[in-house]
């Protein structure tokens, strides 16, 4: 089935993500956020999302392949729940601060957001808030990117109350 295809995808992805060690580079987060946003031009599009990202993103070293997935993953996430906002018209926010030692990213979304108690689990592998029917994918999307953010020696948590959109943090420091 499908499903059975996707959770398989998903499992393989995260061995290679914890198995293969690529090179730690220069990435420039505006040239690589913007990749992402080509790649996903057309779930853009399509949602109607407005979608802001900050100008001038850092220069991080860092895995630029696995740098991308969770860029990916955070705004694809943002783009799934909040495009299920019938208030308004999907947004979804991607910045950083300077944290001094380390940088800080979020992506902010406009979505159903994510009661407290649950915050933990969408962190969890195969963990999953919704059914299957009201959003699609395993629950393997976070589970993988916090374990990439924790391989950049980084952090990663969540900002949100149920109905009012969600934020999600995480540091990179700089002299990785």
């Amino acid at each position: 089935t499908k499903k059975m295809d996707t959770l398989i995808s998903d499992l393989l992805k995260l061995s290679r993500i914890s198995r293969i060690k690529n090179p730690y580079e220069d990435v420039d987060m505006n040239e690589l956020v913007k990749e992402i946003l080509e790649r996903i031009a057309f779930d853009i599009k399509e949602q109607n999302v407005d979608l802001q990202v900050q100008d001038n993103l850092p220069v991080i070293r860092c895995d630029k392949i696995k740098m991308s997935e969770v860029f990916l993953n955070l705004i694809n996430n943002a783009i799934k729940f909040s495009s299920k906002n019938e208030e308004e018209r999907p947004k979804v926010t991607v910045g950083f601060s300077d944290g001094g030692d380390s940088y800080k990213f979020f992506v902010k979304d406009n979505g159903i957001g994510i009661a407290p108690k649950d915050q933990e689990k969408v962190f969890g592998f195969f963990q999953r808030l919704h059914t299957q029917e009201e959003f699609e994918g395993t629950g393997a999307g976070l589970g993988i990117v916090q374990r990439i953010i924790d391989d950049h020696k980084g952090k990663i948590w969540i900002e949100s109350e149920l109905g009012h959109g969600a934020e999600f943090f995480f540091t990179l420091p700089k002299n990785l």
